[in-house]
Formats: C-alpha cells, sequence, structure tokens
C-alpha cells in the first residue's frame, strides 16, 4: 500500500469515527514537513505521518515531530501496518467525538453548544459553523 492509499484509509477511519481531519498538501500550500494529518476529536488531537512500507521521514518532517512531542503533542508514524493491525483505529477512536455526528456525506452537524460558543470573550456568529448550522461541515 503506497501512501496516498493509506491517507484515503485513514481518511474513511476517521470519516467513520466522526472526527475531524485536515490533510496537509505539501509545499508550496502548507509548510515543508508539517505532519501529513491532524486529527481533532472531543478527547484530543492527533498530528500523524504517513508512510509506505519503506518510506523514510525527511529532515524537515523530524523536525516538527519531535518539536510537536517537545511541545506535548506527540506525533504518530503511521505505516499500512498500523492500519492493518488496527492500532490506527484505536487511537482515532480514543479522541473520537460523542457530542456530534456525520451524516454519509461525511458532513457534522453543529450541535447547540457550539453554535453558542465564543472566541476571545465574544460569541461566534452562528455563520462561523458554516452558512447554516445545522448543515455541517465536511470532514473529509
Amino acid at each position: 500500500m503506497n501512501e496516498a492509499q493509506l491517507l484515503r484509509e485513514v481518511l474513511g477511519v476517521a470519516a467513520k469515527h466522526k472526527v475531524l481531519a485536515y490533510h496537509s498538501y505539501g509545499p508550496p500550500v502548507s509548510t515543508k514537513g508539517f505532519p501529513d494529518l491532524v486529527i481533532v476529536g472531543e478527547h484530543g488531537v492527533i498530528f500523524a505521518e504517513l508512510k509506505s512500507d519503506d518510506g523514510e521521514t525527511s529532515a524537515e518532517q523530524d523536525l516538527w515531530i519531535w518539536t510537536l512531542a517537545a511541545a506535548g503533542f506527540p506525533c504518530q508514524l503511521w505505516r499500512p501496518e498500523d492500519l492493518d493491525s488496527g492500532e490506527i483505529e484505536q487511537l482515532i477512536r480514543s479522541v473520537a467525538l460523542s457530542c456530534l455526528y456525520a451524516d454519509e456525506n461525511h458532513h457534522i452537524a453543529v450541535p447547540a453548544v457550539a453554535a453558542a460558543s465564543t472566541h476571545r470573550g465574544k460569541a461566534l456568529p452562528s455563520h462561523a459553523w458554516g452558512p447554516d448550522p445545522d448543515a455541517g461541515y465536511p470532514i473529509a
């Protein structure tokens, strides 16, 4: 399994467990070396670098992995064997959102508590969650 196939599989697991997932596209769009995925759930954040069975991390990736770990955010290095063993799904499930739900198009509906959230002491407008808070927003 190559890295692109692994990415598709991991995004599928993320959608299944209704967590937010961001794929970093790499240079020039994203900073060189930034982890491939950021997965966010109600119970935590996962930074993950994806590699094929024999893929190696670059010096820039190693720097991001080390710095995130030093800041208290360990970065996972995931390979196809981690998907096959169930380790990836177990970690994603451990941070899963329990108060949101996703429909068949991987859109998350925002609960009322989120619509009433604040940022820097100010209430967030309803459009901060998308044009229609009941419509949700894509996670993958």
